[in-house]
């Protein structure tokens, strides 16, 4: 390729050889893909013209309920491994391969995963996927929640570092006490389009259930395990994605914090607008671009689909939409040669703090 134009397209022969055809003067890169391989760029001219293919790893096996059935529904994700002590994530960018609806048989396969470290959970019931694509709230015998592999205190890391597979990593749903939990938003005639989340306090990457408002705005959950949870609220929704509900600068939100121990009923969650803030670098860095990219995200799941893509400079700042109360995070979406970025930067919207935030940018040790 040379810039956007591709200039040639060539096949390797059985022993991986290629060659090149004669081309003009300038500079130009050679994009190589396979199969089941993490693609590679190499910058052209070089000499010698060699380039590995690091195969991706695989994660594979079994949801089954207690009498060893599938559990309708469920669906098992790829996740990142925290840097820092961080959360957990979804693992980005979010392509085919990276999560795995369990099939009749309650057999599920995590494929195209490059290298680096990962764990496995499932969600089923009335989860944010389920609820997002068919509209279906009802939890089902085993209830609703989120799974970690092999347990939510103590994941374990898969690490992939090429062609890696692991077999056999089998969840066992098994349902304890479950609860049910019901209330009403204090709003006058919310009629349609409210929808709430509960999602653990100790793993917040997912909502355990979801459920949508009734017309004068109660609420019910049904299948909910003990533990600690916020409530989230948020409407009115003008849809549902992949990602959660569609909300705008007009939408309204609500956290309650809930301990459940046994059914509730009587809930009242309180509404309000969203909450903006002003993004800006923190200071000018020679040889930095005028605004790097960032991926805006929540690190708890309201139900709501919050992310987005930021250019954030050094000159202006830019103002985020309208934002329930919660913790989000900033990790930047393509490194620089000179330009040192936190890898994640954390907002806490749960507190106090400035109109205007400043992220940190700094040089490479070396650039």
């Amino acid at each position: 390729m040379r810039g956007s134009e591709v200039v040639a397209e060539l096949e390797t022969d059985s022993d991986g050889r290629f060659e090149l055809p004669d081309l003009p003067a300038g500079d130009y890169h050679l994009e190589i893909s396979k199969p089941n391989y993490q693609p590679a760029t190499l910058k052209l001219p070089a000499d010698p013209l060699i380039a590995r293919l690091i195969r991706f790893g695989v994660i594979s096996g079994h949801v089954l309920d207690a009498d060893g059935k599938s559990v309708s529904s469920a669906t098992v994700f790829a996740m990142s491994q925290p840097t820092k002590n961080g959360p957990w994530r979804i693992f980005a960018p979010f392509e085919r391969g990276h999560q795995s609806i369990v099939d009749e048989n309650g057999e599920y396969r995590l494929f195209n995963l490059p290298p680096g470290q990962y764990a496995a959970v499932v969600t089923y019931g009335a989860s944010k996927r389920v609820v997002t694509m068919t509209g279906q709230t009802n939890a089902g015998a085993a209830g609703s929640g989120v799974s970690y592999y092999p347990s939510n205190s103590e994941p374990r890391i898969f690490s992939v570092s090429g062609g890696e597979e692991y077999r056999d990593v089998d969840f066992t749903i098994v349902p304890g006490a479950l609860y049910q939990v019901s209330g009403k938003l204090d709003i006058e005639s919310p009629k349609r389009g409210f929808w709430l989340a509960l999602t653990s306090q100790s793993q917040s990457a997912f909502a355990t259930a979801m459920t949508a408002a009734n017309e004068d705005g109660s609420f019910h959950f049904a299948g909910i395990p003990p533990g600690s949870y916020s409530l989230f609220a948020v409407g009115p929704s003008h849809g549902r994605g992949p990602l959660g509900m569609e909300v705008d600068e007009n939408s309204l939100f609500g956290r309650v914090p809930l301990e459940v121990g046994g059914d509730m009923d009587g809930v009242t969650v309180s509404l309000q607008k969203g909450r903006s803030a002003s993004l800006i670098l923190n200071n000018s860095v020679a040889g930095c671009p005028a605004a790097l990219e960032f991926f805006f995200s929540s690190l708890e799941d309201s139900g709501a689909d919050l992310e987005s893509t930021l250019s954030i400079g050094f000159d202006k700042p830019v103002k985020t939409r309208p934002l329930p109360p919660g913790r989000y995070l900033l990790t930047p979406k393509n490194s620089d040669a000179k330009c040192a970025a936190p890898s994640q930067f954390i907002l806490d919207w749960t507190k106090p703090s400035a109109d205007t935030i400043k992220i940190p940018i700094g040089h490479h040790a070396n650039p």
